[in-house]
């Protein structure tokens, strides 16, 4: 992965998505390239993605460090699209600001067999059970399924998007057995007349803990409030 300074200031504006494209074009790993405001990098991301189909942005969390407040969705839609496109595009082209790199990224370790989730045609595995997993692999419940992070269990059907898939994915079960996987539609909910074999669903959030990592700052939370006693 390439990281640089955008450095096009120079050229007039128009032309700035369009000499980044043909730079970018010959180089066969993925991008980072730091702009010096969210403005710039959203629109540069455009233009490139208008000359290139690539050019995704980063954006920050726009939180304060330590602040317990949720990022909103929009941003975690975006930040996840952008991860799971350097991790799995060799030509991705990813354009931030440099605040968001001062910031703890997403790690690495996310993307290990802990922290995702493999599903196939004739997999057993009952609704209920697939539904905890997603929990805890930090998607939310929704009666809806229309936003990367969300699933929806409605009977014997259940709806996921998995970040880093361009649509939404439907399984069907015949009682704990999985029948079918198939793409719809998450804004008309129609089904696609295509059929998956598998699907790998990766974690629904930045920050998933596994048990153990659970336990663990369980215990280290615990010793910390001891030691306030």
């Amino acid at each position: 992965m390439k990281l640089f300074s955008s450095g096009v200031e120079e050229l007039p504006a128009a032309g700035h998505g369009f000499a980044l494209s043909a730079y970018l074009r010959k180089r066969k790993n993925p991008a980072i390239v730091v702009c010096p405001d969210e403005s710039a990098a959203r629109r540069l991301a455009d233009e490139v993605r208008f000359f290139t189909d690539r050019g995704l942005f980063l954006p920050s969390r726009q939180v304060i460090a330590y602040e317990q407040v949720r990022v909103s969705r929009d941003v975690e839609n975006e930040r996840r699209l952008a991860f799971h496109s350097l991790r799995d595009d060799s030509e991705a082209i990813v354009f931030t600001v440099p605040e968001t790199l001062l910031e703890n990224l997403y790690p690495a370790d996310m993307s290990g067999d802990e922290h995702s989730l493999e599903l196939g045609v004739e997999q057993e595995i009952s609704p209920e059970d697939l539904a905890r997993r997603l929990t805890d692999l930090g998607y939310e419940a929704v009666e809806r399924t229309e936003l990367p992070g969300e699933f929806t269990k409605k009977g014997g059907l259940m709806d996921i998007f998995p970040p880093g898939l361009d649509s939404p994915v439907r399984i069907d079960f015949f009682d704990v057995l999985i029948e079918s996987i198939r793409p719809f539609n998450a804004e008309t909910q129609m089904g696609s007349d295509a059929r998956w074999k598998s699907v790998r669903i990766d974690a629904g959030c930045e920050t998933v803990l596994t048990a153990d990592e659970s336990e663990g700052l369980r215990k280290k939370m615990a010793a910390s409030a001891k030691g306030l006693e």
